[in-house]
């Protein structure tokens, strides 16, 4: 069984005495409706000096994801922050003048899970046998998740990934003091 659970996984492998260094986090979005006459288009872009990211939505709108805060899982505000939005909106102008002249369209707030270091765990879980784990993605889990399959498909086949070399996102490392660490603001680039 793998434990594959997001925000909640922490939860659940407490129900099995497995304590997990494992935080959900508050991620916002927000969409904005763009001046297509002035910018038509434009690529996906992950602002690391800015600490946000956009992409195009649609043919005239621009998503934008930022500001992550630890909460619980059910006592958060799922809505926008708007003065939270009203900083970042002055930050994509910075990047892009001509969306100054974008404005707000909704927003929302979701989950992800994070670790220590914001990197995920993916292994086996200490001490249970046949209890596996593929969690702390810092809203990274979906673009990885091929990869991840394919790594945890061999790990629970063949005893060991041969794809790629996840032995350093062990269960372990945080005991042992081997954080991975990132140049960035943005932890996940490592």
């Amino acid at each position: 069984m793998v434990v594959a659970a997001g925000p909640w996984s922490r939860r659940v492998l407490a129900q099995v005495g497995v304590d997990l260094p494992l935080a959900p986090v508050r991620h916002q979005v927000a969409l904005v409706v763009r001046p297509v006459e002035r910018v038509a288009k434009h690529p996906t872009v992950g602002d690391i000096a800015q600490s946000f990211s956009f992409r195009p939505e649609g043919a005239a709108f621009t998503m934008i994801g930022f500001r992550e805060d630890e909460v619980g899982l059910t006592d958060y505000n799922q809505g926008v922050d708007m003065a939270e939005f009203a900083a970042v909106s002055q930050r994509l102008a910075r990047r892009m003048p001509a969306m100054a002249e974008g404005y707000f369209r909704g927003g929302w707030s979701g989950l992800f899970d994070v670790t220590p270091d914001w990197h995920p765990i993916l292994d086996r879980v200490p001490g249970i046998e046949g209890l596996y784990c593929a969690l702390g993605f810092s809203g990274h889990g979906f673009k990885l998740s091929p990869m991840v399959g394919v790594t945890m498909a061999e790990l629970i086949i063949q005893g060991a990934a041969t794809s790629v070399d996840i032995a350093p996102l062990r269960f372990d490392r945080f005991a042992r003091g081997a954080l991975l660490s990132s140049r960035y603001r943005y932890r996940v680039l490592a």
